[in-house]
């Protein structure tokens, strides 16, 4: 979703997961408390040194542990809630097969208010 600022065009980001299901949360050394990748991969665009994302533009989802989830908190927490009709899903080249597979599924399903699907 893009939203304007002064005339420049902000893209809304969804930083996703809280972790890996197959390792152990991160803690953090001085607080104990867990550092979730989304508000991790979050921080490092807002500080980006040449693009930085502003933070009212910034959105992180910190439940989800594996892609199923990734794709269904994203659209029920943040797609279907907000009214966006298109996202662009960035990945790695080992994950990105899997990952529109899901995506496409997990936003194919109707919305039970309405009856649509957001594609």
């Amino acid at each position: 979703r893009t939203t304007t600022n002064n005339g420049v065009h902000h893209p809304s980001v969804v930083c996703l997961s809280a972790g890996t299901a197959h390792l152990p949360q991160y803690v953090t050394p001085h607080n104990g408390l867990p550092l979730w990748e989304s508000t991790a991969s979050a921080a490092y665009l807002m500080q980006h040194p040449t693009y930085p994302i502003p933070e009212k533009y910034m959105f992180v989802e910190t439940t989800s542990y594996d892609t199923i989830s990734n794709a269904f908190f994203t659209r029920s927490t943040f797609t279907d809630i907000n009214g966006w009709k298109k996202i662009i899903v960035v990945t790695n080249e080992f994950h990105i097969h899997r990952t529109k597979a899901i995506f496409d599924w997990i936003f194919s399903v109707p919305n039970t208010e309405n009856g649509s699907s957001p594609n």
